[in-house]
């Protein structure tokens, strides 16, 4: 058997496309590492439980996309669609947020855009929160991507900044440094006050990007459990 046969052994047939498996056993895994999490939840103002206003867009960090979903019941993320790029890597994340129970739209700022936009738009005005990963689809990591702001001002939804923070915790060798916390480890979850952006925002978009930058870096802890803080 020749050597190129041999590497077809090993290669799927579409290399645009994940075993259908796959997804699903990363989303079981994921969900029991999660289980073994002690989570403290600050929530100042009930979001969990339904006391914030409704629909509303969820803001997180791209670094903190695997375990986030986790965190809040079944019944909030049935109502709830996340923005992923319309990458093929995006196609992953897409595969894995409808197997921990979240809709989907697809787009980003470098491809689709003003479709995705619209499609957002159309989504909270059917009632469905929306929620986006403000650093993504390729950084720099912490660096807010201006979509968010206009969506927030072109529809007049509140903005509720998430963060979930993991002291002690593996960094994947990935743009956002993917963060995954270690088993039986301590984490907290910060869900903030619903806001939206001062009228001075409106017109100017870096000074939108960082207001939003402001309000999520102040519950953002990316100190190591033994360690001085990391280098931006």
């Amino acid at each position: 058997m020749s050597s190129r046969k041999k590497r077809r052994i090993f290669t799927w047939k579409n290399k645009r496309n994940l075993p259908a498996w796959l997804p699903w056993t990363v989303a079981r895994i994921i969900g029991l590492l999660h289980r073994t999490l002690r989570i403290r939840y600050s929530d100042p103002t009930g979001v969990i439980d339904s006391g914030a206003p409704w629909p509303a867009i969820f803001l997180f960090w791209h670094n903190r996309i695997l375990f986030t979903p986790g965190c809040f019941p079944k019944e909030m993320r049935r109502r709830v669609a996340v923005l992923i790029s319309g990458s093929r890597d995006g196609q992953y994340a897409a595969d894995f947020a409808h197997q921990v129970g979240l809709s989907v739209v697809r787009g980003s700022s470098s491809r689709g855009g003003t479709r995705a936009l619209r499609e957002l738009k159309r989504t909270l005005e059917g009632g469905t929160a929306i929620a986006i990963p403000v650093d993504g689809p390729r950084g720099p990591r912490y660096e807010i991507q201006p979509g968010a702001a206009f969506l927030s001002q072109m529809c007049g939804c509140p903005i509720i900044p998430i963060t979930l923070n993991a002291p002690s915790r593996w960094e994947l060798r990935s743009w956002d440094k993917a963060q995954i916390p270690k088993p039986f480890s301590r984490a907290e979850l910060h869900v903030g006050e619903p806001f939206e952006l001062p009228p001075d925002c409106a017109r100017d978009r870096e000074k939108a990007a960082a207001f939003l930058k402001a309000r999520m870096m102040s519950d953002t802890d990316d100190l190591r459990k033994g360690a001085g803080p990391e280098a931006e």
